[in-house]
C-alpha cells in the first residue's frame, strides 16, 4: 500500500505563488524518519519566491479585506470540503512523511477539515463583543465594543 502511494507522489511537488504552481532549481527529499526511505520530493522556495508571494498576498489582501461575509464563509467551506475529499490520501501522506501511526494522521486530517469548517461558520458570526468598561469610579455605564477584522498577511519562518 505504501509503495502505491509513493508512486502517486513520485512527482516533485510544486509550490503556489500568485495562484500558479511554481518549481525551482532545488529539490528537497522528504524522508520517513523511521525507514529513511524517500517518500516524496518537493521543490524548495528561496527568498525571491517568498518576497514575490508576500507582495502578491499583500496586494490581494486588500480585495479580500472588503469581501462580504458570505464569500469568506464559502471560501473556507470549500477548503474544508477539498481536504475532506482527499482525507485518506492526506492521512496516508502524513503517515509516510512523519512516521505517525495512521490513526493519528487521520485525526490530524479530520482536525484540519473541522478547523476550516468552524472558520466558515464563525466568519458568519464574528460581529464583535460588547464588554462592560465600568470597572472603576468615573466610568459608570460605559461599554466597549470589540470588533475583529483582517489586518494582513502573516508569515511563519521555519528553518
Amino acid at each position: 500500500k505504501d509503495e502505491k502511494l509513493i508512486e502517486q507522489i513520485a512527482v516533485v511537488e510544486k509550490f503556489i505563488i500568485e495562484n500558479n504552481f511554481v518549481s525551482s532549481d532545488q529539490i528537497a527529499e522528504i524522508r520517513n524518519p523511521f525507514s529513511d526511505k524517500v517518500v516524496s520530493k518537493a521543490y524548495r522556495s528561496d527568498k525571491n519566491h517568498t518576497n514575490t508571494s508576500l507582495n502578491y498576498l499583500s496586494e490581494i489582501f486588500q480585495k479580500y479585506r472588503e469581501s462580504p461575509v458570505y464569500l469568506r464563509s464559502e471560501l473556507l467551506e470549500r477548503i474544508s470540503d477539498k481536504i475532506s475529499d482527499k482525507s485518506e490520501y492526506l492521512s496516508q501522506l502524513v503517515t509516510l512523511e512523519t512516521g505517525k501511526p495512521i490513526k493519528f494522521s487521520r485525526i490530524e486530517t479530520e482536525r484540519a477539515v473541522l478547523t476550516f469548517k468552524l472558520g466558515s461558520e464563525e466568519a458568519k458570526r464574528i460581529d464583535g463583543e460588547v464588554i462592560n468598561l465600568d470597572l472603576m469610579k468615573g466610568s459608570e455605564n460605559v461599554t466597549g465594543i470589540i470588533k475583529r477584522f483582517p489586518v494582513g498577511v502573516t508569515l511563519e519562518n521555519r528553518v
